[in-house]
């Protein structure tokens, strides 16, 4: 879960309207990809980035009118002008965006109010949710500086595989169904698919990701700081309570008191979460290699070189999934540095299972 989607669980629980901005399409070079999301609330507020500062101005200047008038809006900006008299303050980015804006009135007995409700839900339960918009530019469309008015309609996948919402027609439900089952199996990234008479974006959001962090010596506390900052839910293990003190990690979520001994039975790693182990005594590393040898994260990071990793893990080889050296070779020193290296590899694999 990034920033917007807790945003977005928040002031749905608060009853909040709320404008949303997505990046659907992107021809050429941009800042951010398809996918992207801005959240705007009242008095100029937003959380999350569409550019680097060049379009937030403008999006906050056209959800201002849709919290007016509601509805949904696509807009266009070209950022290939090298002046200033072009979207992009003359950055020359070469790219097209096309930018959806949309109100979002949480408790409005509409079907599309009612989809968002159910899909902020299951993300704010741990479960990520997949869904596909349909974009439809009606006949006697508006079109003015504020964008284009269209209709829109969303068909969401939960985790278990159950889905809420329609397009309008059933043979379209029943195949976009298929669809987003094919979409969430092989984690596609966002992207629009353009058919004669409607768009279609295909999206998801995740939860929040989870870190397990062994060991809390001050090398760990820059770690998590830069964990949390990228959107990491923090949990730091150490059997050592003057190490696990909250001044020492004030952005983690948990500090947890547990001996590598015996962690089997007291602690059970979330789906999908991440792990490193950097306790520094070699028996205790042995015993967390033990531990998530059996949980399996779907990343574990071992600090130290790799002939200490194999000395964990033998008789047997290290698996393939274990990554030693941690971090990305930028011949980081001290425990900055190396907390940056870590967090870079972290963003590049969460990155790449998306």
């Amino acid at each position: 879960m990034n920033e917007v989607t807790e945003q977005l669980l928040t002031f749905m629980q608060q009853g909040q309207s709320v404008v949303l901005a997505t990046i659907i399409r992107v021809q050429g070079s941009a800042y951010r990809r398809e996918g992207a999301k801005m959240l705007i609330i009242g008095d100029d507020q937003f959380f999350g980035t569409l550019s680097a500062g060049c379009l937030e101005g403008d999006i906050l200047y056209r959800a201002k009118n849709l919290f007016r008038e509601s509805g949904a809006r696509l807009h266009t900006y070209h950022l290939a002008s090298e002046t200033d008299e072009g979207w992009g303050m003359g950055s020359g980015c070469n790219g097209v965006i096309d930018v959806l804006l949309e109100r979002i009135d949480w408790f409005e007995e509409t079907p599309e109010s009612q989809v968002w409700s159910r899909m902020i839900s299951e993300v704010g339960r741990g479960r990520a949710v997949h869904f596909v918009r349909r974009m439809e530019v009606p006949a006697h469309t508006v079109i003015d500086e504020l964008g284009i008015s269209i209709h829109m309609s969303t068909i969401m996948l939960d985790a278990d595989e159950q889905t809420q919402g329609s397009l309008g027609e059933v043979a379209l439900d029943q195949e976009w169904e298929q669809r987003l089952l094919r979409f969430a199996e092989f984690k596609e990234k966002s992207h629009m698919e353009v058919a004669p008479e409607s768009m279609y974006f295909l999206d998801h959001l995740a939860p929040q990701s989870v870190a397990y962090v062994f060991g809390a010596g001050p090398d760990a506390r820059p770690l998590v700081a830069l964990l949390a900052q990228v959107g990491f839910r923090v949990t730091v293990v150490d059997p050592r309570s003057a190490y696990l003190q909250p001044h020492f990690f004030p952005q983690a979520t948990e500090l947890l008191e547990l001996q590598p001994s015996v962690a089997e039975g007291h602690l059970t790693l979330k789906e999908d979460s991440y792990a490193f182990i950097m306790t520094h005594s070699f028996k205790w590393d042995v015993d967390w290699v033990r531990f998530l040898r059996k949980q399996r994260p779907a990343y574990l990071g071992i600090l130290g070189p790799r002939t200490r990793t194999q000395r964990l893990f033998a008789p047997d080889s290290v698996p393939g999934y274990v990554r030693s050296p941690i971090g990305v070779a930028i011949a980081a020193e001290g425990p900055n540095e190396i907390a940056v290296s870590i967090v870079a590899q972290v963003v590049q694999h969460r990155r790449n299972a998306d």
